[in-house]
């Protein structure tokens, strides 16, 4: 019979890895977000795109099976856009003649979907926890981290079907190699709310997003602040409670 004072090793290592889920998606991502601002503008390692974006299907995925096991939901999310990155890989690199930009406008929708369904569930974990933790901070960061890349897969869809949605300032932020970083780039700075006025939305489309995006994360930042205080705050009066009672 097994031991109750030692579990098994196999449980021990599952409960570390449900107690460190976020850190993994975190680190995904941000792994991403430093790897599309550092890599060469040169077309010759666009499939370090591919491979950073599919990390994070990976790292997403497995932060949501380890705790909610929600297989099919997952699959249904992941898996297109996971394939679709890959099909697009392989057109650019066996077929002859510039793959179509609708191939790559679905593969932004559905990574945006799948970050969209990711979001729900990491986001409605960390705000119905009960303590804070050090991995519901960091859920809390993998959500504001997600909500910045979702955006600029979202600006990115706009520059694709208008290139003059966005106005850049300097001709190497146009260029199909960069594009990526530099919307990034846009997306957390317009998220921040700092606003250098160094790229600017030109269409309807792109100043709704842009001004949405201002907002909500503003607002995210605002809603998790206070809940983590006020979770805090809940567990340092449980905690007086508990030394007056052992007191008396």
């Amino acid at each position: 019979m097994p031991d109750s004072k030692h579990p098994p090793a196999r449980e021990t290592w599952r409960q570390w890895l449900i107690l460190h889920r976020h850190a993994v998606t975190m680190i995904a991502l941000a792994t991403l977000i430093l790897g599309e601002t550092l890599r060469p503008d040169t077309s010759d390692v666009s499939w370090v795109s591919d491979l950073l974006l599919s990390i994070v299907i990976m790292a997403s995925t497995y932060d949501v099976l380890i705790r909610h096991r929600r297989f099919t939901m997952v699959l249904l999310a992941a898996l297109p856009a996971f394939v679709m990155i890959w099909f697009i890989r392989y057109l650019d690199e066996f077929r002859e003649g510039e793959t179509a930009a609708g191939w790559y406008l679905a593969r932004n929708v559905l990574m945006i979907l799948f970050l969209a369904y990711i979001i729900y569930v990491i986001g409605r974990d960390v705000f119905k926890a009960k303590r804070v933790t050090t991995d519901q901070i960091l859920g809390g960061i993998s959500v504001y981290l997600l909500l910045g890349l979702s955006w600029a897969l979202a600006y990115l869809s706009v520059v694709m079907t208008d290139p003059d949605a966005i106005a850049f300032t300097s001709p190497l932020d146009e260029l199909p190699g960069h594009r990526m970083a530099v919307l990034i780039y846009y997306s957390f700075v317009t998220m921040t709310t700092l606003g250098f006025g160094d790229i600017l939305p030109i269409s309807n489309l792109a100043r709704t997003l842009t001004w949405a995006e201002a907002v909500t994360g503003q607002l995210y930042i605002a809603v998790t602040m206070a809940k983590l205080v006020g979770l805090r705050l809940v567990h340092l009066t449980e905690s007086r409670e508990s030394n007056r009672s052992e007191t008396i």
